[in-house]
């Protein structure tokens, strides 16, 4: 069934279970138009009310969560720690594919990614990546993460975070 977000993009579930948009309100907006869009506020609270909550549930349960609007999540009282990014490229470069955290995210992997189309030098990039990821995240005691370069990622490092980032179906 088709709904409205708060930007006004209508999106209808499409085949294989993503969402497709259907319409944008500002497909042949002016200057002016965009200057009078009742644009939505980023920093409403009612936007992250319960969000920490359900971020602990749904990880607990091992859903991968992926979130977004650092400053909103801050505005809320989430608290928000930001890596480099070069920082996990670099250590994702030190690990051996022989590495126990490497060979354990390659597994993961496998269980809910479909794989044998994808050259084994990326799928261990992606692990590599994967594992540094994780053991961040379990360093600093983190329920959720945002990566914010997922296309860089993908142009210049050769791997599709995505396929990380979606364990399960939510």
């Amino acid at each position: 069934m088709p709904f409205q977000d708060e930007f006004g993009i209508v999106w209808r579930r499409a085949e294989g279970g993503h969402f497709a948009p259907l319409g944008n309100p500002l497909r042949e907006a002016t200057v002016d138009d965009l200057a009078k869009y009742p644009w939505p506020d980023p920093l409403n609270p009612g936007r992250t009310r319960g969000l920490r909550e359900r971020a602990a549930r749904l990880h607990a349960t091992g859903y991968a969560v992926v979130l977004t609007l650092v400053h909103a999540l801050e505005q809320a009282g989430i608290s928000v720690e930001s890596v480099d990014l070069s920082e996990i490229l670099g250590r994702a470069a030190r690990l051996k594919e022989g590495d126990a955290a490497v060979k354990a995210k390659l597994q993961e992997m496998g269980a809910y990614v479909p794989t044998p189309a994808i050259p084994n030098e990326y799928l261990l990039r992606m692990a590599k990546f994967g594992a540094v990821v994780d053991g961040w995240m379990a360093e600093n005691d983190l329920v959720a993460n945002a990566i914010q370069c997922w296309t860089a990622l993908e142009e210049f490092y050769g791997v599709v975070p995505t396929r990380l980032a979606i364990r399960r179906r939510v």
